[in-house]
């Protein structure tokens, strides 16, 4: 579920798919600060792990749909191309 955080809730399995809504969640992208609030909106958002503080672990970075292609697809996209 997009835009939530979801919970499972004691003694339920992650297979059965019962979880427990906690939250909602805000989207922030690390590169240009746009923000989403829901499912709509945060179409395209992508999360990656990435070692943003270098302390050896990893952190969840998010990232808009157009930071998210400048980053990590632009160069797939020109091998297309070529």
């Amino acid at each position: 579920m997009f835009g939530r955080v979801n919970v499972l809730t004691s003694g339920q399995c992650a297979r059965d798919g019962s979880y427990e809504v906690v939250a909602n969640t805000v989207l922030a992208c690390e590169e240009c600060d746009a923000t989403a609030t829901a499912s709509a909106t945060a179409f395209g958002w992508e999360a990656h792990l990435a070692d943003v503080e270098e302390d050896g672990q990893d952190d969840v970075v998010v990232y808009c749909p157009r930071c998210a292609f400048r980053e990590f697809h632009a160069d797939e996209f020109d091998r297309a191309f070529d």
